[in-house]
Formats: structure tokens, C-alpha cells, sequence
């Protein structure tokens, strides 16, 4: 099963079009947004969804 993604903001860039990603990247990418620190170890990569910011 695949899910959408869609972002929108002042964070993002428009009409940008990524490839298939996995969903525990979503975790670090809000938490970079928000200005919080990941101090435990995780699953998800930022720079797997680095490329939708501005």
C-alpha cells in the first residue's frame, strides 16, 4: 500500500515532485521545521525529504 504526500507552506518549495519515500522520514523533516532536537536514535532520515525545503 503507498500513501501521498503533500506539503504546503512557507517551508516548501512549489510543485515539487519527489520519489517514493518511506513514511518514518516524515518525523525528522517536521521535527527540523519545528526547531526540535532528536536526541534518541530513529529510523527516519532527513535528507531523504532534505530537498522539499526551501
Amino acid at each position: 500500500m503507498k500513501a501521498s504526500f503533500i506539503a504546503w507552506g512557507p517551508n516548501f518549495k512549489t510543485h515539487k515532485k519527489i520519489k517514493p519515500f518511506e513514511n518514518v522520514n516524515i518525523y525528522p523533516l517536521i521535527a527540523h521545521i519545528l526547531g526540535l532536537k532528536i536526541t534518541q536514535p530513529i529510523d527516519g532520515d532527513f535528507k531523504a525529504l532534505k530537498k522539499v525545503l526551501k
